[in-house]
């Protein structure tokens, strides 16, 4: 039996920029098409570590393939963000420019009036945290949900009701179960209680 092998493809390159943490947000695919969320800012080539220069807003955008990931197109990652500022971006950033508490401000996670039907092909939800970098002491978390294909998502999104009481400081790891019910990060999550 032949072992298909790796192919490496480019989503985005461009002089001058950073892009990455696409692990931060998700990866989904149907059939062909396949969507990643990454963070985009200026590329900073003296710093250690993360070349991304930490005094210039990040930018969330999207890759879409239409080809199994041979072809990528740029979108810009069209939700709205706790005080219009970049996703998961506060470890990298100078305090000003981060999240911090998502609940100040613009934008604040509200509750989800609609259950998610965690089987629906073309829904989606991305868990988002920030660091403990620039809010020491607290991890917020909250999510964001699309129902197209991630053509436009709705939030951000509070989570309540997680048992034990606790905010989740990972990355996207959802596997639907049935409608209501989701797998996280080995947790069981039911849509009625915790996806609210």
């Amino acid at each position: 039996m032949t072992q298909p092998s790796i192919h490496h493809t480019t989503v985005y390159r461009e002089a001058g920029r950073f892009a990455g943490w696409p692990a931060n947000f998700g990866m989904w695919a149907w059939g062909d098409e396949i969507v990643v969320v990454f963070t985009e800012g200026r590329f900073e080539n003296r710093l250690r570590g993360h070349k991304a220069d930490p005094s210039v807003p990040f930018r969330n955008l999207q890759g879409r393939s239409l080809d199994g990931g041979e072809n990528w197109s740029i979108e810009p990652f069209n939700g709205p963000t706790p005080k219009n500022r970049a996703l998961a971006s506060d470890a990298h950033v100078i305090p000003e420019l981060g999240i911090g508490s998502p609940f100040e401000g613009e934008n604040p996670p509200q509750p989800l009036s609609d259950p998610i039907d965690f089987t629906d092909p073309e829904t989606v939800v991305m868990l988002i945290h920030t660091t403990h970098a620039h809010s020491p002491g607290r991890v917020h978390s909250w999510f964001h949900l699309s129902r197209d294909l991630c053509r436009s998502w709705q939030g951000p999104f509070s989570l309540r009701g997680l048992r034990p009481i606790i905010e989740p400081a990972s990355r996207t790891d959802v596997v639907p179960l049935t409608p209501n019910q989701a797998l996280r990060n080995h947790a069981v999550l039911g849509a009625s209680r915790e996806w609210s």
